[in-house]
């Protein structure tokens, strides 16, 4: 069965205020944007990911206004691109804010409009893609010369976790990591009531630094966290939840029954937990959702492989991370972990 959404008059006015100029690009652009681009990646159901070189910024083409997919059940959250689109914009702003400021979300370079079909040179990316990976999606093909497409422009932020296994220096890089996650929940929460409510090991990003010792602003004080020799980058806001003044943007997944069907993974059993906690209500804000997720993490990061897995510095920080997990459920949200938890201290 194919999902189909009509594009009104109000989402096209909406899309001109997000892009940062005024109007809709036509195709030509898109097809610049396809010379431009060596290789594809996929992100879910109307998401697809352009690439120029492992270390460029990441562009996702989402499509706007009609979704198309094997998996129906992701309409109600993936088929809102605006919202996320908030989410990102604000979110990325973080690292400016005068009170609670943190740069461990993904940076949002710019944001465009463009309208028209998939070019060939996409297509033959598409197909290459889905024959090494299989996609999630369905051959764009589909796709008339008025549609319109979001181009969100992020900065490079690294590999995810999920494709870091064995990879990373050692226990103390996953610690640090947990730290960075963190402190970039809890200025999410004292200043936009955010909760993520997605993040598992696939949107956690990690890429390598010089840099000694990264900083936020929490509440109007700074503090530092050691990098370890990575910097975080939280990534994938399809179903979090934040406020913007007055205004709460968030998806409701109430009926999403599928994606609380999940088996197999600590992952799915999270969705369950948040579902039980919020009463199936998506708007309402629960911070304790971030919580589950930081135990979930921690239960990742134990699991991981590391390249020196020996000594007593080693040891005594998977004490330290075993007793967070043992701890973390108890707290309230990732500001009360921050402020709270011993493996946190300055």
């Amino acid at each position: 069965m194919k999902v189909r959404h009509t594009l009104h008059q109000h989402t096209h006015a909406h899309l001109s205020k997000l892009c940062l100029y005024n109007g809709l690009v036509k195709e030509p652009l898109l097809k610049l944007w396809q010379l431009c681009c060596l290789r594809l990646g996929g992100a879910g159901s109307n998401h697809e990911f352009l690439h120029a070189f492992e270390s460029e910024p990441a562009q996702p083409l989402i499509s706007v206004g009609r979704l198309h997919t094997k998996h129906t059940h992701l309409e109600s959250h993936q088929s809102c691109p605006i919202g996320s689109s908030q989410r990102h914009r604000e979110l990325s702003h973080l690292k400016e804010k005068e009170q609670n400021q943190s740069d461990g979300f993904i940076g949002l370079i710019d944001l465009h409009c463009v309208q028209g079909r998939y070019p060939p040179d996409f297509m033959d990316a598409w197909d290459t893609f889905n024959q090494k990976k299989c996609s999630e999606n369905d051959r764009p093909d589909f796709f008339k010369k008025d549609q319109i497409f979001l181009i969100l422009e992020f900065e490079f932020g690294g590999a995810d976790l999920e494709n870091s296994n064995g990879k990373l220096a050692s226990l103390g890089v996953a610690k640090s990591i947990l730290h960075q996650v963190t402190a970039a929940l809890a200025v999410a929460e004292q200043e936009l009531h955010f909760e993520h409510r997605d993040l598992h090991w696939g949107n956690v990003l990690v890429k390598p630094t010089k840099q000694k010792k990264g900083s936020f602003l929490l509440n109007g004080t700074v503090h530092s966290v050691e990098t370890r020799g990575v910097l975080v980058r939280i990534i994938d806001y399809s179903l979090s939840r934040l406020e913007i003044d007055d205004l709460t943007v968030s998806c409701d997944i109430s009926n999403d029954e599928e994606l609380f069907m999940g088996q197999g993974d600590y992952q799915f059993d999270i969705y369950r937990l948040m579902r039980k906690e919020n009463g199936n209500n998506w708007t309402n804000y629960h911070p304790h959702t971030n919580v589950l997720w930081l135990h979930y993490l921690c239960s990742k990061l134990l699991s991981m492989k590391y390249r020196s897995a020996r000594g007593k510095a080693v040891k005594a920080f998977k004490e330290a991370l075993t007793q967070f997990s043992n701890d973390v459920l108890q707290y309230g949200s990732a500001t009360e972990v921050l402020r709270t938890c011993s493996m946190f201290k300055e």
